[in-house]
């Protein structure tokens, strides 16, 4: 059984370092677009998904009523998301 729910990580900024908020999101949607994004991702977790030997599980979704509003679910490309049978 895998049991899979939605928990970001956020960056928080000083509202005063507005060009450094700026500066970091532009940096990370550059690399979502060119896949170091993911490969960094990867780099860190795979060994660990693999493990969990995913697709052999039964996956149980859960959903995360401590999001706020404007959480970004349906841009998959930033949620890791367990492929199961």
């Amino acid at each position: 059984m895998l049991i899979y729910y939605p928990f970001p990580y956020y960056f928080f900024f000083n509202p005063a370092d507005r060009q450094l908020k700026e500066r970091i999101e532009a940096g990370l949607n550059i690399m979502r677009k060119d896949g170091s994004f993911d490969a960094i991702f990867n780099k860190y977790y795979q060994v660990a998904i693999k493990r969990l030997n995913v697709k052999k599980r039964r996956l149980i979704k859960l959903s995360n009523p401590a999001l706020p509003k404007d959480t970004p679910l349906d841009e998959s490309d930033l949620w890791y998301a367990p492929h199961v049978r």
